[in-house]
């Protein structure tokens, strides 16, 4: 990743519910999106899963409304082509495939099951903890 663009960067559902829920580390890379630091990259498969999930939690409708707003306008859209087949759990590889298509820099996420590959592709695979590390390295003038 150049230093001279944005960050691409896929979130994971369990970080999105995580971050708007709880807060803490997933609340702060929600909020590097807020303030256009990175780029979110999003399928449709990827924000189904997103909406349906924030409403079994029973998250309040404008805020899944409004989040589904800002993706929308907001988020880099990509339909993946690929099928991808590499991940334990069946239903991450629908990440992989967004990053494959992507080319995505990171794929944020909490997922043990993706965590364990440590990258796919181009695409490295880390926990929120390190993304905001890697992004304060990034940031910190020299």
């Amino acid at each position: 990743m150049s230093l001279s663009k944005k960050p691409k960067v896929i979130i994971d559902t369990n970080v999105f519910i995580s971050g708007i829920l709880y807060g803490g580390n997933a609340e702060k890379i929600l909020r590097l999106f807020k303030d256009v630091k990175i780029e979110v990259v999003i399928s449709p498969e990827t924000l189904n899963e997103l909406l349906i999930k924030l409403a079994k939690f029973e998250v309040e409708e404008k805020l899944i409304e409004d989040l589904h707003y800002i993706l929308d306008t907001g988020g880099v859209k990509v339909l993946p082509t690929k099928k991808v087949t590499v991940a334990r759990d069946k239903k991450d590889n629908m990440f992989l495939a967004l990053a494959w298509e992507s080319k995505a820099d990171y794929l944020v996420t909490g997922d043990k099951d993706l965590l364990i590959l440590k990258n796919y592709e181009r695409t490295l695979i880390v926990s929120p903890k390190e993304f905001l590390e890697i992004m304060k390295i990034h940031s910190t003038p020299s």
